[in-house]
């Protein structure tokens, strides 16, 4: 079974330079409602907390633009 994370711990694993220890749980949750992150794949047996696939927050937070990428631009082939 793969393994599951809470919010929290999945935005610990949302670490970038200006935040070496990542995001707070409610912030991961922003981010799946705002930025696409992974949604929620069950819940927690005993606490009822929403739990993410871990490989899929990482594969997804390594996928995200850096600071000062403009996204906003169409790149040119």
């Amino acid at each position: 079974m793969a393994e599951r994370w809470t919010a929290d711990q999945a935005g610990a694993a949302c670490k970038t330079k200006h935040r070496p220890n990542g995001v707070l749980g409610a912030t991961y949750r922003r981010y799946v409602q705002l930025l696409g992150a992974p949604d929620a794949v069950g819940r927690d047996t005993e606490t009822g907390a929403k739990v993410y696939d871990a490989e899929a927050v990482m594969k997804w937070h390594a996928g995200r633009p850096g600071q000062g990428a403009r996204t906003d631009l169409n790149r040119r082939e």
